[in-house]
Parts: structure tokens; sequence; C-alpha cells
């Protein structure tokens, strides 16, 4: 198995992910905790009335606390493992089996523009900003040529992203953050496969974070911005180390227009 194998078959394979996912503890509150805090600042309790999309959905684990909130819920990730895990779930739910790129773009086809109260992505934003630089196959990562022109079309998209919100609505996004100890570990491995561009394991976030400050400029929403600092629980070193494959989620996060965002570090 290639090593770029090994990293999607932790997607791919049925119950691997949910079994390799570490606890994640911010301020002393689980991330589920933190995301439904969020929630309720902004909506209230379970207001029941809201059109939601969700970006990266994995198996549906956030999904579980924004249920509550969705009149119409719509969710899309790119493994068939994971989109049945949530239909499973959540029967009434729209599913789209696309990496989040591609499940922005069907929505635009589909006249949804301006449809959304809430727009989600949770821990899953940093793969397809990555994509925008580099290419991922069986022969391994190839990174593009033109950084800069990459750097435009990954803004790009992340203002289409934005652009799916509803007067008054939210993006709300928990990023990675790629500066504690914990996300040096988890992305050493990456680094040995291909080195990242411009600078360094942060540039995604970085990314995030000055598209989202041009939309705020061009009179788009306001940007909240937080950083919060976390931490893993294993029950013992083997169950660390065997989890230290699998990208967890830490959040750096950054929000869009129109959108509090939590960053944790």
């Amino acid at each position: 198995m290639t090593d770029v194998e090994h990293f999607r078959s932790v997607y791919e394979t049925g119950g691997v992910y949910d079994r390799s996912l570490l606890p994640h503890y911010y301020d002393g509150r689980e991330d589920l905790d933190l995301i439904s805090e969020l929630l309720t600042v902004h909506y209230g309790q379970h207001a029941r009335n809201l059109a939601v999309v969700e970006f990266g959905c994995g198996t549906g684990r956030v999904t579980a606390r924004l249920a509550p909130y969705a009149r119409h819920l719509v969710v899309a990730d790119y493994s068939p493992t994971m989109i049945d895990a949530v239909r499973e779930r959540y029967p009434q739910a729209g599913t789209l089996r696309a990496d989040t790129r591609d499940a922005v773009a069907e929505l635009f086809g589909e006249g949804r523009a301006g449809s959304f109260d809430l727009v989600g992505a949770f821990w899953s934003l940093s793969y397809p900003l990555g994509e925008f630089f580099e290419s991922m196959n069986a022969a391994g990562i190839q990174p593009v040529a033109d950084v800069a022109a990459a750097r435009v079309e990954a803004s790009a998209f992340v203002r289409d992203m934005t652009r799916l919100l509803a007067p008054g609505g939210h993006l709300l996004a928990l990023f990675f953050d790629s500066d504690t100890l914990e996300q040096r570990l988890v992305t050493r491995l990456w680094e040995q496969i291909a080195p990242f561009p411009e600078e360094g394991r942060s540039y995604t976030r970085n990314l995030l974070l000055s598209a989202l400050r041009d939309a705020e400029a061009a009179g788009e929403g306001a940007l909240t911005h937080t950083r919060r600092g976390g931490t893993a629980w294993a029950p013992n070193a083997d169950h660390m180390s065997s989890s230290a494959a699998t990208p967890p989620p830490i959040p750096d996060t950054a929000s869009a227009p129109n959108t509090p965002l939590p960053c944790s570090r």
C-alpha cells in the first residue's frame, strides 16, 4: 500500500475513522460541546428552522449537533463510506457524494447561492484548499507549478462558499491549528511525502483567513476568528500512536462573512 492509499484508507474503510479519532477538548469542553455552544449563541436552543449544509461531513459526528437546527439539511463528503454512514443516520438529509470543491460547484449549478442559513465545515477545509496547490493520485503528490495562480483560485473558492449564505447567514468553520505540537506530529508524514508551499504547514489556514478578510473588506459580512487552547486524550500510548496517522480535528478556526468562527489552538 502506498502512503497515499494508506492515508485515504482511514476515510474509505468502514469504521476505521471513528475508531481512530481521539476525543479533543478545548478550554475543558469536548469539541462537539463547543460547536453546540456556538449554535446556541447564534440560534438559541434548537431553532429547527434553518437551511443547513455541511461540507466534509464524515460519518456524521458533527451532523448530530447540526440536525436539530435544520428544517432542510444537506451533507457532502467525497467518501461513499462516509456518505452511506450519514445517510443511514439521517435519511431525511440531502446527500452529495463529492469533495467540497465539487459540492460547492454543484450547489451553485442547482441555483442554491444565497439559500443557506448555516454553512458548516469542521476540520475539513484544509484538504480542498490544499488541492489547489497539489494533486494526489496513486503515483504520489505533485505540486502545482504556479503557486500564485493556485492561491487566486483557492481564494475564489472560499468566496464561493460564503456566497451560498442567505442574508444574515453564518459560515461556521473549525480548522486545524497547524502550530500545535499535535498537528506538527500529524503533518510530519505528509511533509515527508510533499513539502507544504508558501509559508509552510499553516498555508491553508492563512489563506482561509485572508480570503475571509477580503470578503469582509468588500462588505460581504463580518469575520470573527478565535483560537482556543486544546488537548487530545488517549487511553494509552499505543492508542495514541495508532491514531497519529489520522488527522484529528484540531481547531484553528476561521470564520466567513456573517459568521463567528472558533479557532482553537
